[in-house]
C-alpha cells in the first residue's frame, strides 16, 4: 500500500517537492521585492520647492523660498540643503527679518507732511489700524506711512497668527512673523562665508510699494482692516500649499493672496516689475553656474513666475524631490499603490 502511494506521488511529480519549490520561489520573490523596496526608500527624498537649472556638471539651483512663515529647516530638509554646499554664490533678496521698522521708513518713501493717513482713512478705520498695530508707533509717524507699506505689515501680522495657530499657541498681539526661509539662507551664507549677490534692498522694496496708486492702496488697507479673517485665511492657505511643496497649489494661493480688483492688479504689476528688475542679474549668475537662487516663493511659481521665464529660454530645468504630498514608501505594496514603484 505504501508503495502504491509512493508510486502515485512519483507519477504526479510529488506534491511535497512542488510545495517546497513554490515556497522557495515565493521566498526569493519576497526577498527581491524587499530589496527593491529598500532601494526605493533609500532613493526617496522629501518633496521640496527646489529646481536644478542649467548644465548638470555646473548646475545651479532655484528655490521658492517663503519670505516669512516658516524656516529653512522645513523648506530645505536633508539632503536638499546640500545644494547650498554645492553652490558658488547665494543669489537672493534682503533678509525680511531685518525689514525697516514702520517708524523708520525712508523719507523718500513717506507721504508728504500734508498727506495725513488718519484723514484719508476716516475715524473708524484709523482706530482699527491703531488697534491692530499697537501703541509702539506714534501717530505723527504713522500718519505719513504709505497705505501699501501698512498692508504688507499687516500681512506679516496675519502670518504670525497663522504660525501660532499651527503651533498650538496664542499669537503675540501686534507681532509680525519673524521666521523666514530667505533669512535663514542668508544667515547660512554669512556663517559659511559664501558670496552673496543681492537682488534688492529694503529701501527699493519700500519705494515700489509707495509707488502703488494712493486710491488703490487705501482700498487695500480698508479691506485688510475690515476683513481680518479672510486675509488670515488667504495666508493660511498659502502657507499650507508651501509646506506641502505643491507648486500648483502654491501658485493658486499666491494669486488669491493678491486680493481682488484694482488692488490685485496693482500688486500683480508690482510683482512683474520686481521679477523684470532681477532678471538680468539672475541670468548672469545662472550663466556662470553653481548659483543658489532663493527668491520669494510667489515670484518663482506660476506661468509668469521667474522659473517659467528661465525655462522659456531653453535652459534645462529639473524639479528635485519626490512628488508633492508623497511620503517615504514603507513596503512594496504601498509603494505600488502610491505609484512610486513600477
Amino acid at each position: 500500500m505504501i508503495g502504491i502511494v509512493v508510486a502515485l506521488c512519483a507519477a504526479c511529480g510529488g506534491s511535497a517537492p512542488r510545495r517546497v519549490e513554490s515556497a522557495d520561489v515565493s521566498r526569493q520573490e519576497t526577498l527581491e521585492e524587499s530589496r527593491l523596496a529598500e532601494r526605493q526608500r533609500e532613493a526617496w527624498t522629501p518633496p521640496v520647492l527646489l529646481w536644478e537649472v542649467g548644465d548638470e556638471a555646473e548646475a545651479s539651483y532655484v528655490h521658492a523660498a517663503l519670505p516669512f512663515g516658516t524656516t529653512m529647516r522645513h523648506a530645505l530638509p536633508e539632503p536638499h540643503d546640500g545644494a547650498l554646499d554645492l553652490s558658488r554664490a547665494i543669489v537672493t533678496t534682503f533678509d525680511p527679518r531685518e525689514a525697516v521698522a514702520l517708524d523708520h521708513v525712508p523719507e523718500s518713501a513717506l507721504m508728504g507732511r500734508r498727506d495725513r493717513l488718519d484723514r484719508m482713512l476716516g475715524a473708524e478705520a484709523w482706530a482699527a489700524l491703531r488697534a491692530q498695530l499697537g501703541p509702539a508707533i506714534p501717530d505723527e509717524s504713522l500718519r505719513r506711512i504709505p497705505p501699501m507699506i501698512l498692508v504688507e505689515h499687516l500681512v506679516r501680522v496675519r502670518m504670525a497668527e497663522v504660525e501660532a495657530e499651527a503651533d498650538g499657541r496664542n499669537p503675540v498681539p501686534h507681532a509680525i512673523s519673524t521666521s523666514s526661509v530667505i533669512g535663514d539662507v542668508l544667515a547660512w551664507a554669512r556663517m559659511q562665508g559664501a558670496p552673496i549677490v543681492s537682488l534688492d534692498t529694503h529701501e527699493q522694496a519700500a519705494e515700489r510699494l509707495a509707488a502703488i496708486p494712493r486710491d488703490v492702496s487705501l482700498e487695500g488697507l480698508h479691506d485688510a482692516l475690515t476683513n481680518v479673517d479672510a486675509w488670515r485665511a488667504r495666508w493660511s492657505a498659502l502657507r499650507s500649499a508651501y509646506t506641502s511643496a505643491d507648486d500648483r497649489a502654491l501658485a493658486s494661493a499666491c494669486e488669491a493672496s493678491l486680493g481682488e480688483g484694482a488692488l490685485a492688479e496693482a500688486r500683480r504689476a508690482e510683482r512683474a516689475a520686481r521679477i523684470e528688475a532681477w532678471a538680468t542679474t539672475i541670468a548672469a549668475q545662472l550663466g556662470q553656474g553653481r548659483a543658489f537662487v532663493a527668491l520669494p516663493a510667489c515670484d518663482v511659481v506660476g506661468d509668469d513666475g521667474a522659473l517659467a521665464r528661465i525655462a522659456s529660454t531653453g535652459t534645462r530645468v529639473r524639479r528635485l524631490g519626490a512628488a508633492p504630498g508623497s511620503a517615504p514608501p514603507r513596503d512594496l505594496g504601498r509603494s505600488r499603490e502610491a505609484g512610486v514603484l513600477p
